[in-house]
């Protein structure tokens, strides 16, 4: 089981006129953040929906599956533009944590992160949705390109609403230890601190409240976007070290603000799905099935010419045994003598005969036929062997409810 000591937060304005951000959280079990998109669209109110949807669901269910609390968020969103029209465009990051027996349940949708600290390293850290971190992953930029690029602020993914669906990673950390720390944060902390900084932050000083209030001062400073988080730390747990974070266990990295070295390996990227593997090993299995059979029926046409080829010849030998007259050269022997027994005028200036007394004698070709190498049979046989190579083919083919709380002034707090 694991116990989890006291929650910090902060959410300020930056430089902005209005704060988009929005958290919530249930002592020592659930913790949100989001950042609102949308500017003039009223992007606060759907990471409130947002923020409440979840806590509000887990906390009647804490087994809930995030994939379906996200659409029961959805709904909600939609459902309020379709009462409000004029919110239409509005938009929510989304990160989100429940402590668990058996580890710490995670989901994320945009580019708000959760780190994960131990001693100063960052033992685990969620994958941007984001087009800079997408292309990074594709090749299109380099790391250095992906630092401060001009498209860093276009998410791919956002909670919308019903009309525009999405899809929220998730999985569960398993290599939990006390004393670990656990970071929510948008993006406005993130103009502020790159990971190599925080690593340093967390290493330098070990209380919580202590790094909450040194990111906060930092932030404002530097921060012109709104920024958020939220830092909770392990105080206890029974959990073996296993090193595991399910249901992948597998690599990316994500391009860091201000710095060219401060890339950090996390997890997960998403595998290809058992449909494209299952196309795959058919397509293999098809092209293995087409070699040998292609290479079969090769082999038998060659060997039926080279037996037709063979019995062209014993049959000439016999005949030349028997003295026999082969009927084709007979055919072309009367062609010959026809053309030897043909007389052709001379032309009128060889002749001293009028033209009128010419012999009207038309020069005629012998019709030569030539010995064919195959029987007619073969091509039939060629036809009927072709015909069955076709198919071949084409086969290529707690005991007390904890208090729930909310950042949004719209929210009020309830007791569970």
């Amino acid at each position: 089981m694991i116990k989890v000591k006291k929650q910090y937060t902060v959410s300020e304005l930056g430089k902005r006129n209005n704060n988009e951000d929005n958290f919530g959280y249930v002592h020592g079990t659930t913790f949100v953040v989001c950042d609102g998109v949308g500017g003039s669209n009223m992007g606060e109110v759907a990471s409130e929906l947002t923020v409440k949807t979840f806590i509000d669901a887990f906390n009647k269910n804490p087994n809930a599956d995030a994939s379906d609390v996200l659409k029961l968020a959805e709904f909600n969103i939609s459902d309020h533009i379709v009462k409000h029209p004029n919110l239409e465009g509005m938009a929510t990051t989304l990160t989100f944590s429940q402590i668990k027996d058996n580890g710490v349940y995670l989901a994320w949708v945009g580019d708000s992160r959760i780190y994960q600290f131990r001693g100063g390293e960052i033992i685990f850290q969620t994958a941007d949705h984001s087009w800079v971190n997408e292309a990074l992953r594709s090749g299109i930029i380099t790391p250095s390109e992906a630092i401060n690029h001009p498209k860093s602020n276009i998410i791919t993914r956002a909670i919308q609403g019903s009309q525009k669906p999405t899809k929220v990673d998730s999985c569960l950390l398993t290599n939990i230890k006390k004393g670990d720390i656990f970071l929510h944060c948008t993006d406005g902390v993130l103009e502020s601190w790159t990971n190599e900084d925080l690593s340093a932050l967390f290493l330098s000083l070990k209380e919580p409240e202590a790094i909450i209030a040194k990111i906060r001062l930092e932030c404002l400073q530097n921060s012109k976007d709104n920024f958020t988080a939220i830092i909770y730390q392990i105080e206890d747990t029974n959990l073996a070290n296993t090193n595991k974070v399910t249901p992948l266990n597998v690599f990316d990295t994500i391009p860091i603000k201000g710095s060219m070295n401060n890339t950090f390996p996390i997890s997960p990227i998403p595998q290809k799905s058992s449909k494209n593997k299952k196309f795959v090993i058919l397509a293999s299995l098809v092209v293995l099935a087409i070699i040998p059979t292609t290479i079969f029926l090769t082999s038998l046409y060659f060997n039926y010419k080279e037996n037709e080829t063979d019995k062209i010849k014993n049959e000439s030998g016999l005949r030349k045994e028997k003295n026999e007259p082969n009927p084709d050269a007979l055919q072309n022997n009367s062609a010959k003598d026809q053309i030897k027994n043909s007389t052709v005028s001379p032309t009128r200036e060889e002749s001293n005969l009028p033209a009128t007394n010419l012999p009207n004698i038309k020069e005629t070709k012998p019709e030569s036929k030539i010995s064919q190498t195959v029987p007619p049979t073969e091509k039939t046989n060629n036809n009927e062997n072709s015909k069955k190579q076709d198919p071949a083919e084409k086969n290529k083919k707690k005991s007390t409810k904890p208090k729930i709380i909310f950042s949004g002034k719209k929210v009020k707090e309830e007791a569970i």
